[in-house]
């Protein structure tokens, strides 16, 4: 007469428990790996777009004050300006904005980095002729 087997043998549970941390430090491995990725591209949409909206508010303006303002405006109002000089640092990115406005002409440079220091977007110079409305 066969008896039945109940119930599991330690070897069966040591094997499952393995497979089961396997699984979940795989998973864990993922999550995390989209995590970082996905904090990186909102990093760099978020950068991207504050470059845009300088060189607009570069392209638009006929001297530092209103370059000021519209960045102020568009950008985030929290920047920090200095005459030809300013910069706004988040959490994981730090934007640089250098201008100099002449009497006939206007110059812009723009460094942004993310948290790592990597270069995200540069406008090495973008130059304009200033006057009577505008160009």
């Amino acid at each position: 007469m066969m008896r039945s087997k109940r119930g599991v043998t330690v070897a069966e549970a040591v094997v499952a428990m393995t497979i089961i941390i396997i699984v979940s430090v795989t998973a864990i491995g993922m999550i995390t790996r989209f995590s970082s990725m996905s904090a990186n591209m909102m990093t760099r949409d978020k950068l991207t777009n504050y470059v845009e909206n300088s060189l607009e508010a570069f392209k638009f303006a006929e001297n530092e004050d209103e370059f000021y303002v519209a960045l102020y405006h568009t950008v985030s109002s929290d920047i920090v300006a200095e005459p030809g000089y300013y910069w706004l640092k988040g959490e994981n990115f730090e934007l640089k904005i250098l201008v100099r406005f002449d009497e006939d002409r206007a110059k812009l440079w723009i460094y942004s980095t993310d948290a790592k220091g990597d270069t995200v977007i540069n406008v090495n110079e973008y130059t304009k002729a200033l006057g009577a409305g505008g160009s």
